[in-house]
């Protein structure tokens, strides 16, 4: 929780990933205890040191980053004893076998491209991978009208979003049959229909493909950011669209849906639960206390 309230300032910068995203990474993190981690576009560090301080809570592991712009002066000094970063292109590298792959770069159809087959194509074994920003519609030219609409809380935004966007793909459908406005190579809504058509064609998905975010778990997704606001750890003015894909990418070759690596599964969440719990450690006068972390 300590390490939650320290990065939710968003001190470093906007644009990175979501506080839920963030914490289910770090989760997945100290779940799967990795020895060898990728990030792909670390922008000013944020992701980064939500990975690095999971390794160092795991006391296992390093973190290799790669961005095409310095971001070596926003990280914490702790912890570059486990990181390594590296300006360059990553698409144009041999990076040999990692553990956990986190991508979070251009999010285009035709960067998607380019990662399928030179970072995830070769990966021998099966390894947790978590690709951020696959689909943000109020990126799309088309519903650009919805991102001037307001509402009191993130429940009923989302609700006068979905409207929106059913409203206006309808309208553009019924002017255009038989034509899709959803893909094209420079699509600017993010890169997963590129990243999921390939998962299709190549069936190397050995998980469920798991979404944080209310376009595809509203109960869930707005549930834990209720949460999140209640425990004091979440900035109440964060977008609430910050989607991620956490899944387990199959090996090359390997057939089997089988695996030893414990992956975190978001089902075994009760956010019911989770809400009683909290309530009875704030009534204990536990709840903030500098030395709660995860």
């Amino acid at each position: 929780m300590a390490l939650a309230k320290e990065y939710s300032s968003r001190r470093v910068c906007h644009g990175t990933l979501g506080e839920i995203e963030a914490a289910m990474l770090y989760l997945l993190v100290r779940v799967s205890k990795p020895r060898r981690v990728l990030e792909v576009g670390a922008l000013c560090g944020y992701s980064t040191r939500w990975l690095l301080s999971a390794l160092a809570r795991n006391d296992y592991g390093r973190l290799e980053s790669y961005d095409l712009q310095n971001v070596v002066d926003g990280i914490i000094s702790e912890h570059r004893d486990r990181w390594t970063f590296t300006r360059a292109d990553v698409t144009n590298l041999d990076l040999g076998d990692f553990d956990l792959i986190f991508i979070d770069a251009l999010h285009m159809n035709a960067f998607a491209k380019m990662y399928t087959r030179r970072i995830l194509a070769p990966v021998a074994r099966a390894t947790p991978v978590v690709i951020h920003d696959i689909y943000n519609p109020l990126m799309m030219p088309l519903y650009a009208p919805c991102r001037r609409l307001n509402a009191s809380d993130t429940a009923a935004l989302y609700d006068l979003h979905m409207d929106c966007f059913r409203r206006l793909a309808a309208n553009w459908t019924r002017a255009h049959p038989g034509n899709d406005f959803l893909y094209g190579p420079e699509q600017t809504s993010g890169e997963g229909q590129e990243l999921l058509a390939w998962l299709a064609r190549t069936s190397r998905t050995a998980s469920p493909i798991i979404n944080f975010q209310p376009y595809n778990a509203p109960l869930f997704a707005l549930g834990l950011r209720d949460l999140y606001l209640r425990l004091g750890i979440l900035n109440p003015d964060c977008p609430y669209n910050q989607p991620a894909a956490f899944f387990l990418l199959r090996g090359a070759g390997d057939q089997s849906a089988s695996s030893d690596i414990q992956y975190f599964d978001p089902s075994s969440i009760n956010v019911a639960d989770a809400k009683h719990a909290a309530a009875k450690r704030k009534k204990r006068g536990r709840l903030g206390s500098s030395k709660a972390q995860f």
